[in-house]
């Protein structure tokens, strides 16, 4: 049912009442629209969609679909050759990221900053380490252009015992490794990703760091990828703190031809506005995607001509992502909060009729299409 359609039907059951006396008829019906999906989650309202940048081994936090309601996941899964134990229960934050690395399969939900993200711990494709950094020489030897010294740093670590710490870097400036253990990345030529986290210390830091820049290859001269990032993997900007980044080969740049058997030089060169200090980078892996997709309820409950999805109704042709049996719900909230515009000596009796419609058409919508969405559940701790 299109917008226009549901205001001429609103005005066929107004019982003689003109709805011309409204103001703004649309926020009327967004309003009504954000009641009914408090309340109920209508099959209409259902999307399914990629997980951006697909779900990697030891990745946990993720963006979410943009018009996700709240939490209302219903499924996590792989676009194809699902497993029967293939499954996701959700959970709350705290208890998530304490039991990411013992239970799998687990989901959550984050806000940062007015950001929300979805939290996944899924076993997927295992990576490979290229190096962990635990020192300037743990494997191979690692060197720092422009003077700054390195160091292992025992409390700033992701991974393993330590990071490495860069003193000072500017811009061009660049940590390189020639000498590492050669690693057989066959496999994940053109079809992985390279992760690496970098710790910024200050909020200066993070002013002056424009991007990064990996080059990874049988050499660096020759035979090597090179891609440039400007953000976190999330998208996010980069932080204060720890930085995971994403390099991905399918969209760098191939000088050569690296000898697949044998990726044993690595550069990360830091391009910056200013001097960045104490910087410290930790575990660089390539790790292998795994598609998969989120099923969940979304907050839109109209859509446009062009099959956009929206929280507010922008034209008359707009359609209500509602069946024939849900849009009487939404009738009844609408006449409730007209009453409720109107006023008038009549507002009472019709605030109360239309309050006590509302809630029995709510009751039998949501007996014939209860929620499917994931409950969060809590873990109780033996103390």
């Amino acid at each position: 049912m299109t917008v226009s359609e549901f205001k001429d039907h609103l005005q066929r059951s107004s019982h003689g009442t003109s709805t011309d006396d409204l103001t703004n008829i649309d926020r009327l019906i967004e309003s009504a629209a954000r009641a009914v999906l408090l309340d109920c989650d209508p099959p209409g309202t259902k999307r399914i969609s990629d997980i951006s940048n697909a779900l990697f081994d030891d990745v946990y936090r993720y963006a979410i679909p943009s018009d996700l309601k709240g939490n209302k996941i219903i499924d996590i899964r792989p676009q194809a050759s699902r497993a029967l134990s293939d499954t996701a229960y959700q959970t709350y934050q705290k208890d998530f990221d304490l039991r990411k690395a013992i239970e799998d399969g687990t989901l959550s939900m984050e806000e940062d900053d007015g950001t929300r993200y979805l939290l996944i711990d899924k076993p997927v494709n295992g990576g490979l380490l290229l190096n962990e950094m635990e020192s300037a020489t743990a494997n191979g030897t690692w060197t720092v252009t422009g003077g700054g010294t390195l160091s292992a740093d025992t409390v700033y670590a992701v991974t393993g015992g330590a990071a490495l710490k860069i003193s000072t870097l500017a811009t061009g400036n660049a940590l390189s490794n020639t000498t590492m253990t050669a690693v057989d990345l066959t496999d994940h030529v053109e079809n992985a990703s390279i992760f690496v986290w970098v710790y910024l210390p200050t909020s200066t830091d993070v002013t002056r760091l424009t991007n990064v820049i990996l080059r990874w290859g049988s050499d660096l001269t020759a035979n090597y990828y090179e891609d440039t990032q400007t953000s976190n993997f999330d998208s996010t900007a980069f932080r204060v703190g720890w930085n995971l980044i994403q390099f991905d080969w399918l969209s760098t740049g191939l000088t050569g031809s690296p000898t697949a058997t044998a990726y044993d030089s690595i550069r990360l060169t830091f391009t910056t506005t200013g001097a960045l200090t104490n910087v410290r980078v930790d575990s660089i892996y390539s790790r292998l995607p795994s598609i998969y997709e989120i099923v969940y309820y979304s907050k839109a409950l109209f859509r446009t001509s062009a099959s956009a999805w929206s929280v507010n109704i922008t034209n008359n042709n707009d359609t209500i992502n509602l069946d024939d049996d849900g849009i009487p719900v939404l009738e009844a909230k609408c006449f409730e909060l007209a009453a409720q515009q109107r006023g008038g000596k009549d507002a009472t009796p019709d605030i109360n009729y239309w309050g006590r419609e509302y809630q029995m058409r709510k009751k039998t919508f949501n007996q014939q299409y209860p929620s499917e969405s994931l409950r969060p559940k809590s873990y109780y701790y033996r103390m």
